[in-house]
């Protein structure tokens, strides 16, 4: 008999949002970027809302099918998160997506692997938002490349 996983849509989602916003956030610190805050947070939650859509519609059933929607995915999110761009920025900026996204799943990882601590995804949200707040405005003055508004 096949094993069933229980997945909780709602806390999947704003797992997701904080994980996706914490990655534009390094992101955009390692290439010392102006960002715009509302446009990270909206390429967060739609970022979220795609991944809950792909879990619902059962993607990960093909592979191919799941790679090249998380693909397309990703080029619209980072599109949307660092404003309009030339094919060779828009590569540029996905390539550091995915950098940062599989860096912070390694040092979350090695967090888990030292402590002997069991990660759930709001505690990992929490440790990558502990670490990372602190280290992007120990190196940029607080709220000097975000402008919320713009």
């Amino acid at each position: 008999m096949p094993m069933r996983v229980k997945l909780y849509l709602d806390v999947f989602f704003l797992i997701n949002t904080g994980m996706n916003l914490v990655v534009f956030l390094t992101q955009s610190l390692l290439m010392q970027k102006t960002i715009r805050l509302w446009r990270l947070i909206l390429a967060s939650v739609l970022g979220a809302v795609m991944a809950c859509l792909l879990v619902l519609f059962h993607v990960h059933r093909n592979l191919l099918l799941l790679v090249l929607s998380y693909f397309f995915v990703s080029v619209f999110l980072v599109r949307l998160a660092f404003g309009k761009m030339t094919t060779a920025r828009t590569v540029m900026h996905l390539l550091l997506y995915y950098a940062c996204a599989f860096i912070l799943a390694g040092l979350l990882l090695q967090v888990q692997k030292s402590f002997h601590y069991p990660l759930t995804g709001a505690s990992m949200l929490g440790l990558m938002l502990f670490v990372l707040f602190p280290l992007y405005f120990s190196i940029v003055p607080p709220f000097a490349s975000i402008s919320p508004l713009t």
